[in-house]
């Protein structure tokens, strides 16, 4: 008897459960008017392929969060299936299904466009999502170049703000020396022709930067970051580091590098140490 109820009730919260979900999928659709997926990348498979291209150059926390991003739209669109087969089930007659259908919806055609984008949405996020786990899982273990330091370079621009900061370390001739070079091409546009003006530093200033780099973790960079989603108006930015047995490289748009805060920290302290040798900057720095 215990059995017996138990499994009525269990027959009852699904029944229930199963109810509660086709009202709020025939509600949410009746309402707008049809679905859409809020990530445009799983709207069609076009697009899909075009953001695939791209998975390859996101750092694990983008891809984390694309796939965070993914996943809501992935679970709306397999409700939206789950309902149209719990309604229509193996009816395969169109009229029956429009029948059947026209009793929930408003419009039959705007459940129908629904349940295709589900499907198309499906689709989409099984191609994406393959791609996105082999970038969350994938780890690759980089070393930190052995030698000296002999070069490092940093720029960053943005064409939109009219701006290009640039920041070298390099040895010339045995002697080591340094140049932060800022331009604001819209606020000065004689900027544009501005030379860099070198400081010459001490070999301690090499060690330093190199010892910063090793300590932050700076040499476990990918070759190039973008950011998950478009931006529009964000700056390019590259680093170099050449050392006496290897290098380091990296550049990316609007996002990265991992370790951004011993970047800054490097960028920092050569911006002092600049200043401190007798580097000017003008008037107008941004």
């Amino acid at each position: 008897m215990k059995r017996l109820l138990s499994t009525l009730l269990c027959i009852i919260v699904i029944t229930l459960g199963t109810h509660a979900q086709i009202d709020e999928v025939v509600s949410q659709i009746n309402k707008d008017g049809g679905w859409t997926p809020s990530s445009r990348w799983l709207q069609n498979k076009e697009i899909a392929k075009r953001y695939l291209m791209r998975i390859n150059e996101f750092t694990t926390s983008d891809a984390q969060w694309a796939q965070r991003d993914l996943n809501e739209d992935h679970e709306q669109a397999q409700k939206i299936l789950q309902v149209r087969d719990q309604l229509i089930g193996k009816t395969k007659k169109v009229k029956k299904q429009d029948k059947i259908l026209s009793k929930y919806f408003n419009d039959v055609s705007q459940a129908r466009q629904a349940f295709a984008q589900a499907d198309t949405t499906e689709m989409c996020y099984q191609l994406l999502s393959g791609a996105l786990d082999g970038v969350i899982n994938h780890t690759i273990t980089r070393k930190m170049p052995s030698g000296a330091l002999t070069y490092f370079r940093h720029s960053i621009s943005n064409g939109y703000a009219g701006t290009h900061d640039e920041t070298i370390l390099e040895k010339k001739e045995g002697k080591g020396r340094l140049a932060i070079n800022m331009k604001n091409m819209r606020m000065n546009p004689e900027d544009k022709n501005k030379e860099p003006v070198w400081v010459e530093v001490e070999d301690s200033v090499f060690q330093r930067v190199r010892d910063m780099a090793e300590t932050g973790l700076l040499y476990d960079v990918n070759h190039y970051y973008s950011p998950s989603v478009d931006i529009m108006d964000a700056s390019n930015w590259s680093m170099d580091f050449k050392f006496d047995g290897g290098s380091i490289s990296s550049s990316g748009y609007a996002s990265g590098p991992d370790h951004s805060d011993c970047l800054h920290d490097i960028l920092r302290y050569l911006f002092v140490v600049y200043k401190e040798h007798g580097g000017s900057l003008g008037e107008d720095m941004h």
